[in-house]
């Protein structure tokens, strides 16, 4: 079993409201404030992660089916990933970093949801769904008519502002047609590429999606918009006080139909939707 630290070139580089350090070739940062909280990314090659992930209030370990694990630490602030072989930065940074994220922004008292924003006039929009549930398919053609992508997979919320996260967004290859882009993730996913952002929006609402026959974006009542966020949220990372907070901003529910050739209506109207 070998421990490698990866050489730290660069300061003041991150993603997911988090100064990373220990990274030397990743193109999927962008420069962030000093005043975010920064932490340690570790590799551990060759170590066995837990049979099961633990949960403690300075240390977690999470264990994933495909042989990998992470371990945090809260104090120093620690990423340690043990996987099987080095991994690349630009891997490390999506799709690994993600859980490790989300759970600091637990301990920091931020939001964290399975989710993604976009950004519309000075203001970010939250854009959240289940798995498979398309929003990555969503954002991306958002980027192709050249609406800033502030974030894809983690969306993380600090004081009601959305913090940029990795310059990418990885497609299943259906979705990344017509597209001619590189394969990653052992050749599950096609990376689109997004150009660098500033670091954080305020964030104006929230769009959460899913499926049915025809196009419908309807706005939730207050005493709904609790559950819908919540849905998005895993328990283990979530804070009643980020919830309430943002439960207090504009949610829209939008169901659509899965083709893809819909696909630009469903942007326009949450274009619309978002300017109004």
């Amino acid at each position: 079993m070998t421990t490698n630290l990866i050489d730290n070139s660069r300061d003041a580089q991150g993603a997911y409201g988090l100064c990373l350090e220990g990274l030397s070739t990743s193109l999927l940062v962008c420069p962030v404030p000093d005043t975010w909280p920064r932490v340690k990314l570790i590799q551990d090659v060759g170590a066995r992660p837990s049979e099961r992930s633990t949960y403690g209030d300075d240390t977690i370990d999470l264990s994933f089916e495909s042989g990998w694990g992470v371990r945090l630490l809260r104090e120093p602030a620690t990423v340690t990933f043990l996987v099987r072989e080095h991994i690349g930065d630009d891997e490390l940074v999506h799709p690994y970093l993600a859980p490790a994220a989300m759970h600091f922004a637990a301990w920091l008292g931020r939001g964290a949801f399975h989710g993604g924003a976009f950004v519309r006039d000075g203001r970010a929009f939250g854009v959240l769904a289940e798995r498979t549930g398309g929003k990555s398919t969503t954002l991306a053609r958002l980027a192709d008519s050249l609406v800033p992508v502030l974030v894809d997979d983690a969306l993380v919320v600090e004081n009601g502002t959305a913090l940029a996260g990795p310059r990418c967004i990885d497609l299943r290859p259906e979705a990344a047609q017509p597209r001619a882009l590189a394969s990653v993730r052992g050749d599950q996913r096609r990376r689109l590429t997004l150009p660098p952002i500033e670091p954080s929006f305020p964030l104006a609402g929230i769009f959460t999606l899913g499926w049915s026959d025809a196009l419908s974006i309807e706005r939730l009542q207050p005493s709904e918009r609790l559950l819908a966020l919540a849905r998005h949220c895993r328990p283990e990372v979530g804070r009643t006080s980020a919830l309430l907070d943002m439960s207090q901003l504009p949610v829209w529910r939008v169901t659509r139909p899965r083709d893809l050739a819909c696909l630009d209506e469903v942007c326009d109207r949450l274009l619309e939707t978002a300017l109004g």
